[in-house]
């Protein structure tokens, strides 16, 4: 069996090339578990989501094959007394690429001790976006609680879920690709200049390409978890527009002076497609880009609602057909936007790339049989944002986990930003 990839599948494939890519999901769980248990557990999911027993092959034309796949890898470590031994493995396995000729494109470890463990789940971001993260983690639970996990069909792609090309968009996509091509040929000799184009020299965005990416840890207490929602019910602001617009103002705050930021804010579009993909691991998100102009002192609230329109304009059946257009385009000018010259072009004039990724309350349980499921939190390799937030909620607690690359933004000014986003968090709640 074989699955053709999608638009965005094929971007990430192509943006594999320079890095890993991949999404790490953390789950502390209360009770006991043996290794042998989780490995018939990691068998069972790998069995329920095709998608997880696939390898990718790229020639003539990039698509999953479904044969011939190992088992999914569980490394287990010892977590004795250190409560922080998960974030070492968390740490390496964002940066850890995996064999895509040879599959699975995902993998597990256990940071175990007598009466709890961590589960990390990692995959490749172009096999699955966050949630899906969060579904494997559910289901690996599950099945150690001896529930059944019936096996899901083979979906088609994000893109095809989305609907067929807007008319003359298959034109528009092969002039684009012509003129991208035409542009890749000469872009050694923009090279020469892109040190005078962009406050970022070339030679440094050529070694942010291949920088390892780190990330600092926080969590928002149940009690201020639970009044920062009811502020921005209040407000009339979803929680995300108000972490877009925290992670700005912290960014301002530790960068200094008035800034003109690019923030992209990742949404799952599990609920606008059909058929029903709830269950499914899959690559079913879509991003958002927009220009946010941040003032120190300006109003918070007013930033959060002006995030907020942005955000709702998005979520719509129309948009979604355009990001797919937008989707195919990026298809064909990857390459070229990746070039030195190119991208200080792009970062002229702004001061900042940011990102949010807020996956909100979990609609999942934390309680499977003896096991009880106590937190819950994401990261994903980045490749242009300074700084970006990803965040979940579970049991009323707000988890954030903030991933940075130290040539861009240093370990210090990372700290600094998720202790204020989470100062200015408790500060809106009160």
């Amino acid at each position: 069996m074989e699955r053709w990839l999608g638009t965005e599948e094929r971007i990430f494939t192509k943006l594999r090339i320079a890095q890993a890519l991949n999404v790490v999901t953390v789950a502390a769980v209360i009770g006991h578990v043996s290794t042998e248990s989780m490995r018939v557990a990691l068998e069972q999911v790998q069995r329920r989501h095709p998608v997880l027993g696939a390898r990718l092959v790229e020639a003539p034309r990039p698509r999953m094959l479904f044969d011939d796949v190992p088992k999914m890898h569980l490394e287990v470590v010892d977590g004795g007394d250190n409560l922080d031994r998960w974030k070492a493995c968390f740490d390496s396995e964002l940066n850890r690429p995996f064999d895509a000729a040879r599959g699975p494109l995902a993998r597990a470890a256990l940071v175990r001790r007598e009466k709890s463990f961590e589960l990390i789940f990692t995959h490749d971001h172009g096999l699955g976006d966050a949630m899906s993260g969060c579904i494997a983690v559910r289901d690996l639970l599950r099945a150690l609680s001896g529930q059944p996990l019936p096996p899901l069909p083979c979906r088609p792609s994000f893109d095809e879920m989305i609907g067929p090309l807007n008319r003359g968009q298959a034109v528009v996509d092969k002039v684009i690709s012509e003129v991208a091509a035409r542009a890749r040929r000469v872009s050694s000799y923009l090279d020469q200049f892109s040190d005078r184009l962009s406050a970022v020299p070339a030679a440094s965005h050529d070694a942010a390409a291949s920088c390892l990416t780190r990330f600092v840890h926080q969590t928002i207490s149940a009690e201020h978890t639970s009044a920062l929602v009811a502020r921005c019910r209040d407000e009339r602001v979803s929680v995300h527009a108000a972490l877009c617009a925290a992670l700005a103002c912290a960014f301002v705050e530790v960068r200094g002076a008035a800034r003109r930021l690019v923030c992209t804010s990742a949404l799952d579009m599990r609920g606008y497609l059909e058929p029903d993909v709830t269950d499914d691991f899959g690559l079913y998100a879509m991003g958002t880009t927009d220009v946010l102009r941040v003032e120190a002192g300006g109003s918070f609230w007013e930033l959060a609602r002006e995030v907020r329109r942005k955000l709702l304009a998005a979520r719509t059946p129309q948009r979604l057909r355009s990001y797919r257009a937008l989707i195919g385009v990026a298809e064909h000018t990857i390459e070229l936007t990746r070039q030195p010259s190119v991208a200080g072009l792009v970062k002229l004039g702004i001061d900042g790339h940011i990102a949010v990724s807020n996956l909100g309350r979990l609609g999942m349980p934390t309680r499977y049989g003896d096991f009880n499921l106590q937190g819950l939190s994401f990261g994903a390799t980045v490749l242009d944002y300074d700084v970006a937030l990803m965040a979940t909620t579970l049991a009323g607690i707000l988890h954030m986990n903030f991933m940075y690359i130290p040539i861009e933004t240093s370990p210090v000014d990372a700290e600094r930003t998720a202790r204020c986003v989470r100062h200015l968090i408790a500060s809106l709640a009160r």
